[in-house]
């Protein structure tokens, strides 16, 4: 913004600029829609190469409806798509021409392009052909700007457009991108991973045992507010923290309650019952090898181990990683 105010971040007389933005409806914003409808537009603005003369100014607006979208990658890239398209088709020959995009996806997507770039998917491969004509006979820069910013008018215009596009553009059929089939599978795996963990989670008959509820139903409750329950989404694709909240660990706490050894007692200061808090947070044969961590665990200030497990997973992931190369028992 810094820039743009500087008059550095938009060239005063950008010849021919070309501006595309995407937008993703998911369905789950309309429970009475059956898919994804989304939205792409293209604004090609073309004026005179002389930037003293205002006689030529030719404005063209391009909005498409697309279905089968599951990112917002899919939407911005088929927006340059669809711009450079237009433009390609109208034949530029020795021109300045600036293409103006919100993604940093795309432009890293091509920025990074392998040499065989055919074997990417088939609208990047377009995007690439077209670019490639386009800088035969001018000069093409492609540049970032921040999105919905009222301060960069055609920014604000060009997210509008996007949006109504995905209203009332004209419909397109394209072939789904990898990427969709990945975050379908993704969101399947997650889908049968909360089914499974839900029908086979229960609650130990052990006394001291952390609750299980919130790894069953994939949420934690941390409190109420006008009587709503306030809750934090868990991920359950940690192994060792999964292996705590549900208290089956190598500890000699677990081991003795399941019938395989006689006593508890820590075997690492053989004077206190070992659990996996007491080796992480107590047992003296730590003070050094896992002090950074203890002092990260009381500055953030918990106060209640099974709370942590949750509510701080992420730190708490790192911290049972070290102590298990350390010697703790998990």
């Amino acid at each position: 913004m810094k820039k743009h105010k500087n008059k550095q971040l938009i060239p005063e007389y950008p010849g021919i600029a070309l501006w595309t933005d995407g937008s993703l409806k998911r369905e789950d914003t309309d429970p009475e829609s059956d898919e994804n409808i989304s939205g792409a537009a293209a604004i090609l603005k073309i004026s005179d190469p002389d930037p003293h003369s205002t006689i030529f100014e030719l404005e063209i607006h391009t909005t498409v409806q697309i279905e089968r979208v599951s990112s917002s990658y899919e939407t911005e890239i088929i927006a340059l798509q669809v711009g450079i398209t237009s433009l390609t088709e109208m034949n530029p020959d020795g021109r300045q021409i600036h293409i103006f995009t919100d993604s940093l996806s795309c432009l890293q997507q091509l920025a990074t392009l392998p040499y065989k770039y055919k074997y990417t998917n088939a609208v990047v491969n377009d995007v690439a052909e077209n670019l490639a004509r386009l800088t035969d006979k001018n000069t093409v820069e492609l540049q970032f700007i921040p999105s919905q910013t009222k301060e960069i008018p055609q920014s604000h215009k060009i997210d509008e457009l996007a949006k109504q596009a995905a209203v009332s553009g004209d419909p397109i059929d394209h072939s789904p991108l990898i990427s969709s089939y990945k975050l379908a599978y993704t969101k399947y795996a997650r889908i049968e991973l909360q089914d499974h963990l839900y029908s086979h989670v229960k609650n130990s008959k052990f006394g001291n045992y952390s609750k299980r509820e919130p790894l069953r139903d994939g949420y934690y409750v941390i409190g109420t507010y006008r009587n709503r329950l306030i809750k934090l989404n868990i991920d359950s694709d940690h192994p060792l923290l999964n292996r705590v909240r549900t208290g089956h660990t190598c500890a000699r706490s677990h081991i003795k309650n399941i019938g395989i050894e006689s006593e508890d007692k820590c075997r690492h200061c053989n004077q206190h019952r070992e659990t996996v808090e007491h080796q992480l947070i107590e047992c003296e044969s730590f003070d050094n090898r896992l002090r950074k961590y203890r002092n990260k665990y009381h500055e953030m200030g918990i106060t209640d181990f099974n709370d942590a497990i949750y509510t701080q997973s992420e730190f708490m992931g790192k911290f049972l990683t070290k102590a298990l190369q350390k010697g703790c028992y998990i």
